[in-house]
């Protein structure tokens, strides 16, 4: 809120009970705010507001990134010198992104049954948590391999073979 200002108002009905925002109007009292935007859901049943509350929240656990772009966005903003800290990444959320090269690997040479695949850009989407636990288990394949170059793909093929 500091580097931005307030951006996104918090929902309230007409009595003043907060239906969405109560972090950003935490946040924002914390920092010496007496006012914050608002939107008023007028006319809204007792049903009507708690299906909103739960709604509101599990779309932003569904919410995916497309990592490419997160990629590319925070690389941008790392040439322009800008602060990463204010995009809400932890350091170890940033490193592989920040490193990462999203170019497709070259086709093997090999012909097929070559025990190797080739990328067709697919991707998976995965929350935060999950995101998280999954780069865990890339740190554990590469303590395994003794290769702390294993990229993410590579992680996956080795704990892949370790469910075999």
């Amino acid at each position: 809120m500091i580097e931005f200002g307030w951006t996104i108002p918090a929902l309230i009905d007409e009595n003043g009970g907060v239906l969405a925002g109560h972090a950003r109007l935490l946040v924002g009292a914390a920092l010496g705010y007496v006012d914050a935007p608002v939107i008023v859901a007028e006319g809204w049943t007792a049903a009507q507001k708690k299906a909103y509350i739960l709604a509101d929240n599990k779309l932003t656990e569904r919410g995916g990134w497309d990592w490419k772009l997160v990629s590319a966005e925070l690389q941008d903003l790392q040439a322009a010198a800008f602060d990463l800290k204010l995009t809400g990444f932890e350091s170890y959320e940033l490193e592989p992104l920040l490193a990462a090269h999203w170019t497709p690997p070259a086709p093997s040479g090999g012909g097929e049954g070559d025990g190797k695949a080739e990328t067709k850009g697919h991707s998976v989407n995965l929350t935060p948590h999950q995101y998280r636990e999954f780069m865990k288990a890339v740190g554990r394949a590469r303590t395994k391999t003794e290769n702390e170059g294993l990229t993410e793909g590579d992680a996956v093929l080795v704990l892949a073979e370790a469910y075999q």
